[in-house]
């Protein structure tokens, strides 16, 4: 009797046991799944926006320009998933979870400030920017109408220094601006015979030279914020959360199919000594025929999920190779601007004063043209006739007309040159119009060394010295936009190395068979672990959001089409060489050419396969 009792206490806890077991056991609420995606997707959609706000921001300060309204609502965007997060926290949330997003809003509270900062300051770094080159024009015609050519000339440069400066482009310093700047506004030119005349001009110049430093100030404070470690701390924090949740109902299925084991073996024991629970397996079996169809639809559910998460990730990163491209080619298009940009102000200076010395000429004209019409019809006025001849000798003798003709022809010479640098430009991006596969022709390196330097001109100056020893070499049958891509590439990748200035060496000479071309820097040089994988697709160094890895990958496959080789030697803090040998162009130009496009063609559809991949 004592026996059975026990049997029945025993078989009633091992049922508890397995009742609690199988609550414990069972999936996680889809909510909070929901809401887990939900808060995880908000920090993620965060993180890019914040991404894409630095870029902007850097993107406003290298152009001396305001910020765009893009950037505010990046901001507002980044503000409205804070609210939406909180919105989404209850009394009961994780202790651990409520620090780690305080910390988070808290952090971002300091970058909305600071963001208000540098928006201010830089708004109006650009609206005296737009004051400078708004008055500069007028204040030159004027003070060259009055004779003061050195003050214009002074102030025509004060405008240009103080443009490229708000660009951060500029080779004057702040004090050195200052300076400049002090001297014109004490200069007794100006303040004798124009006084007020400036002001303007200088009060512009200098709120530039203010707020360009401290927009450097809010957008180094920016850089520095501590939002983005605050985000992955409370990423980290959700994720941690997450795996106890789910683990605690993963340990619990483990011992539930222990105990159910037992279970059935108490059962199965209880039904031989008491031959009454018969109904009571067969109960159980269904039951966990139940649980068992339950549980493979949740691995469905789950199966889906993964692969949704995982869509989501390659979207991610296509969107952040996006960026990087976007960004590399806003930089090349900012340094071909500002070299554009100043050629034709001053061309425009020049046809403005041109056009105002037109009066006097046509003043000259008109009077000649009478006296000639007096002579064709004889009219013989004596007095009508001298005084005409008289207003064409003070005409000759006006020292104004002479200087007039003079400066109008100095005037005519330096639009002339402004427009040679703006052809050689044009000739320059023509011939880079195309980077990818373009057709097979004949090709010198030192004019696509010189092309590329051309292109590359705002990363290399005032930081780079470009020492050039080219060689007599012969042409060579490619594709001229290829290898220009290639030449591109080096000289990028060697200016990067190079972050606190250095010296950069190309080098072009006949070697064998074969045309060589050196590019040596002495920057940082390469770490034998990295110059092992540096060939690979999507292998990079830089930053996140700064770089693709395809670059040197995509070089070296046309270099491959070309049936040329690339060399790579350097050493860690002592520089890099990198020496392109490609063949000389043989006597069957046409077979060749065609064995070349044909390279060429396969190349294309290796480098989109790589670019689907990544």
């Amino acid at each position: 009797m004592l026996r059975n009792i026990f049997l029945g206490i025993a078989g009633i806890l091992l049922a508890g046991l397995l009742v609690f077991l199988l609550v414990q056991s069972s999936a996680v609420d889809s909510e909070y799944y929901v809401d887990y995606g939900t808060r995880v997707n908000l920090l993620r959609q965060g993180e890019t926006d914040y991404q894409s706000l630095a870029e902007s921001l850097q993107s406003a300060y290298r152009e001396g320009r305001a910020v765009p309204n893009s950037a505010v609502v990046l901001m507002r965007r980044i503000q409205g998933g804070r609210d939406e997060l909180r919105a989404q926290f209850g009394s009961d949330e994780d202790p651990a979870l409520l620090r780690a997003f305080e910390e988070f809003a808290a952090a971002l509270e300091a970058t909305s400030a600071d963001f208000n900062v540098f928006v201010e300051r830089q708004g109006q770094l650009a609206s005296s920017v737009t004051t400078v080159r708004n008055e500069s024009p007028s204040i030159v015609r004027d003070l060259r109408r009055f004779q003061m050519q050195n003050l214009a000339q002074n102030v025509f440069a004060l405008a240009v220094e103080i443009m490229d400066y708000a660009s951060g482009s500029g080779s004057r310093s702040r004090e050195a601006l200052l300076e400049q700047i002090a001297a014109l506004e004490n200069d007794p030119q100006v303040t004798g015979r124009l006084p007020g005349k400036l002001d303007g001009l200088i009060a512009a110049g200098r709120t530039v030279i203010e707020q360009r430093g401290a927009a450097a100030d809010s957008l180094a404070r920016l850089e520095a914020s501590l939002l983005p470690g605050a985000s992955r701390t409370l990423q980290a924090t959700l994720r941690s959360i997450n795996r106890s949740v789910v683990g605690r109902a993963e340990r619990a299925r483990t011992l539930l199919g222990v105990f159910s084991v037992l279970f059935l073996l108490g059962i199965g024991y209880t039904a031989v000594m008491l031959r009454r629970s018969y109904g009571e397996l067969s109960d159980s079996k269904a039951a966990l025929e139940v649980l068992n169809h339950s549980l493979e639809e949740r691995v469905d559910a789950r199966t889906e999920q993964l692969s949704t998460a995982y869509d989501e990730l390659k979207e991610s990163q296509t969107q952040l190779v996006h960026a990087e491209k976007m960004s590399s080619l806003g930089e090349l298009v900012a340094g071909i601007s500002h070299e554009i940009n100043t050629p034709l102000w001053y061309l425009l200076s020049n046809a403005t004063l041109l056009q105002e010395r037109m009066t006097s000429f046509e003043n000259f004209v008109s009077v000649t043209e009478s006296l000639l019409d007096q002579l064709r019809e004889g009219d013989k006025d004596k007095a009508k006739f001298v005084r005409r001849l008289q207003e064409l000798d003070d005409m000759l003798l006006n020292e104004t007309m002479r200087d007039d003709i003079e400066e109008s022809t100095d005037l005519i010479r330096d639009s002339i040159e402004g427009l040679e640098q703006l052809a050689e430009m044009a000739q320059s991006l023509k011939d880079f119009s195309r980077l990818d596969r373009a057709a097979v022709d004949m090709f010198n390196v030192n004019d696509g060394l010189e092309k590329s330097l051309l292109i590359a001109k705002n990363f290399l100056k005032n930081r780079i010295t470009v020492h050039k020893q080219y060689g007599e070499v012969p042409d060579i049958r490619c594709a001229p936009g290829q290898i220009n891509q290639i030449f591109l590439n080096l000289i990028k990748n060697a200016s990067d190395a190079m972050d606190d200035g250095g010296e950069l060496t190309l080098t072009t000479r006949v070697d064998g068979d074969n045309v060589a071309i050196e590019v040596r820097d002495t920057g940082t040089g390469i770490p034998p672990e990295v110059l092992e994988k540096i060939r690979d697709p999507f292998f990079t160094t830089k930053e996140v959001g700064k770089g693709t890895g395809l670059g040197l990958s995509i070089s070296d496959k046309i270099i491959s089409a070309h049936a040329g080789s690339l060399e790579i030697d350097s050493v860690a803090g002592e520089g890099a060489t990198f020496t392109v040998r490609l063949p000389i162009a043989q006597a069957d130009g046409d077979s060749a050419a065609a064995e070349l496009e044909a390279e060429l063609d396969a190349l294309d559809g290796q480098l989109d396969q790589a670019v689907a991949a990544g």
